[in-house]
């Protein structure tokens, strides 16, 4: 089993009741640009910032230990926090 989408590590999984992680969080841009040189949709929305702080309100994230494989084979985390 090597799931590609997982709960946090703080969740509680047993009790769902405000468990979720909330407030603001900074993500950096790791990827700003294609493998072309044009710039990511996301770099564009944000004026070329290189860090961004948004609310986040879930439970669940992409597995850490896929993520280079997933970048790998084409799909681009262009943050990463």
């Amino acid at each position: 089993k090597n799931p590609v989408v997982i709960f946090m590590p703080e969740i509680d999984k047993e009790n769902m009741g405000g468990t979720m992680r909330l407030g603001s969080r900074n993500t950096a841009f790791t990827h700003s640009t294609h493998d072309d040189g044009s710039p990511s949709i996301a770099q564009i929305m944000y004026k070329n910032a290189s860090v961004v702080s948004e609310r986040h309100r879930h439970r669940y994230e992409v597995n850490p230990e896929r993520v280079d494989a997933i970048h790998d084979a084409g799909l681009k985390f262009v943050g990463r926090d």
